[in-house]
């Protein structure tokens, strides 16, 4: 055993008698046994780590550990079969999918997408329409079309209706722009016809209950340099620098059924 080594281990836990001997001899067993419990600030630059328990789940700690709220865990729920990353400081856990204790592969991880307000929500497949009836189709959606008939008013066509898992609510598929504190900024009126086609039709949402200073005060035009104002529930074009997202059920001749 070499110096440096020596100095590592716990002589009296490593060496073993062996058959009959009388003298103790260093013990293979009992080494990985006492690095196992050991821990260590040594970088891993290869090699392949294992930390085995049957009755635990196993981790592998960074800049910290659960013991002393720091840093992260990588681990693995025996009982749940399957890995996980652990914020120590946050104490908060975020599980990998998994098939059968395998990793899922990434495409079966439901897709995501950013609605107006910055959350993530369930997107295939979505239409994103603008207040000028402009709008965008993902991969899913590729064959929708989106015409505005009026202020306020948004035809969708080649759809049949809302898309049928009723992931975005019971409600339909619409998600509407808010302001900064989380108040939508128009009704929507919606239609689906005998064709599958929606009709949307958006209208101001003043807040009148709230104080005057957190109220949806919207111009509409200007009459001798004065603004005039949208009143609560007047019909209205989506607000600028916003959009609708509308997930959509695409007919049966799209590979998107």
């Amino acid at each position: 055993i070499s110096k440096d080594l020596a100095n590592k281990l716990d002589k009296i836990n490593i060496a073993q008698e062996v058959g009959a001997a009388t003298d103790k001899v260093i013990s293979q067993k009992a080494c990985v046994d006492n690095f196992a419990k050991k821990s260590s600030t040594e970088s891993i630059t290869a090699s392949e780590l294992n930390a085995i328990d049957s009755n635990i789940d196993s981790l592998v700690n960074v800049g910290g550990s659960m013991s002393v709220s720091k840093g992260y865990s990588l681990g693995y729920a025996i009982q749940q079969d399957r890995g996980f990353i652990r914020n120590n400081k946050l104490v908060a856990t975020m599980y990998f999918p998994d098939k059968n204790g395998i990793f899922a592969l990434v495409s079966d991880i439901p897709k995501m997408m950013a609605d107006a307000n910055g959350f993530l929500k369930r997107a295939s497949p979505i239409v994103k329409i603008y207040p000028d009836g402009s709008f965008e189709t993902n991969d899913e959606s590729e064959g929708v079309n989106v015409q505005r008939t009026g202020v306020g008013k948004y035809f969708i066509s080649a759809v049949v209706g809302y898309n049928a898992d009723g992931a975005w609510g019971v409600n339909g598929g619409v998600s509407i722009p808010k302001n900064i504190n989380g108040l939508e900024l128009i009704y929507v009126k919606d239609k689906i016809l005998s064709n599958g086609s929606i009709e949307i039709q958006t209208f101001h949402r003043q807040h009148a209950h709230l104080p005057k200073d957190f109220q949806n005060w919207r111009i509409k035009n200007f009459n001798d340099n004065n603004p005039v104002y949208y009143t609560d529930g007047q019909p209205c074009d989506i607000p600028s620098s916003t959009w609708l997202d509308v997930r959509v059920q695409m007919p049966a001749h799209s590979q998107w059924y």
